[in-house]
């Protein structure tokens, strides 16, 4: 067969082949996961930064601002990272062929 016709043949995926350029499918919530885990951790660093940077002056009120800017901005990096990790699920993933609906045995088509 020329031009790369395979005669009405189709080919299934198996476990290992696909699309991705290293032959792997990326589980989506293992992406979440992790996308999450990393997104908030940066986060959390940030805030703290941040709050110390911006405060007026070094007392027991920068340690409260450092505490609520790390839950601020870690719980706004789980959620970002959650997004860009099940959007990379979602572009990289393969999903497996749906089955034609089969007859059941008492009817006939």
């Amino acid at each position: 067969m020329a031009n790369g016709e395979t005669g009405g043949e189709e080919r299934h995926l198996r476990r290992g082949e696909g699309i991705t350029p290293s032959g792997r499918v990326v589980d989506p919530s293992d992406a979440v996961t992790g996308m999450s885990f990393l997104f908030g951790a940066i986060g959390a660093v940030a805030g703290i930064i941040v709050a110390a940077i911006l405060s007026p002056q070094l007392s027991l009120a920068t340690l409260a601002y450092c505490i609520m800017a790390a839950l601020a901005c870690g719980s706004a990096g789980v959620v970002t990272g959650g997004m860009v990790g099940a959007t990379f699920a979602v572009l990289r993933g393969v999903t497996p062929p749906a089955d034609p609906p089969q007859p059941s045995e008492g009817h006939s088509l």
